[in-house]
């Protein structure tokens, strides 16, 4: 059984690095990376 993730506060972790144009991100959460897969995007 697979359970879905919703990441808690989304839209406010992309906003939050809207205005980075260079350098690293790193999550280094455990879950599923949704902040990091949008992030990506």
């Amino acid at each position: 059984m697979q359970i879905p993730h919703t990441p808690v506060l989304f839209n406010e972790v992309l906003e939050a690095f809207k205005t980075i144009n260079e350098g690293y991100i790193i999550d280094c959460t455990l879950g599923y990376a949704g902040h990091s897969e949008g992030l990506l995007k």
